[in-house]
């Protein structure tokens, strides 16, 4: 265990957070997860040893076996959401208890992760017009998060709108470059 979450119990933002804080590893549990939903959506399968270092930074060596697993853990579940029928993926923010301003700085961050993540996959089919808006959208909101503004109601109901537009976009970027040729 560590920092009181166990590696099979990381199942959200919190749990990860918690899971890293007891470790040596210095990135963003969204960055980290925004990566390996990049890596995953540019059409790459994920391999539990042989996942890019890059994709996450190296872990400090007293760290590095657990950091390697939560890794593994959080990029299979990642899997099962983007494949599940049920359409349940989302990415991982800070929760609806954080400030806007905390969720808006998690989701930068892990925007971030995805399109480096999705950089690293590299994929290997020409990408649809559609992929290509997603990834735009993503940059924008990687590198210039979107300003808040007087009316709390509605810059969470922007927040709500953002975060879904997110979901579909990484949807339709798996679904785009994992579908069988025809």
């Amino acid at each position: 265990m560590t920092g009181g979450v166990g590696v099979t119990q990381v199942q959200t933002f919190s749990d990860l957070e918690m899971a890293l804080s007891g470790l040596s590893w210095e990135g963003s549990p969204s960055e980290m997860h925004g990566a390996i939903c990049g890596y995953l959506a540019s059409g790459r399968a994920w391999a539990d040893g042989g996942w890019p270092v890059e994709l996450i930074g190296a872990p400090k060596q007293d760290s590095a076996e657990q950091v390697r697993t939560i890794v593994a853990m959080v990029a299979r579940r990642v899997q099962e959401s983007l494949d599940s029928d049920e359409l349940d993926f989302g990415p991982w923010l800070a929760d609806g208890e954080a400030s806007l301003w905390n969720r808006v700085e998690t989701m930068t961050l892990w925007c971030r992760g995805f399109l480096g993540g999705f950089g690293l996959g590299n994929p290997e089919q020409p990408l649809e017009s559609e992929v290509d808006e997603v990834l735009e959208s993503f940059a924008v909101f990687a590198s210039a998060p979107p300003s808040l503004g007087e009316e709390e109601e509605e810059d969470e109901s922007a927040w709500t709108e953002l975060v879904e537009f997110i979901r579909v976009g990484v949807l339709l970027c798996y679904s785009s470059l994992t579908k069988c040729p025809e």
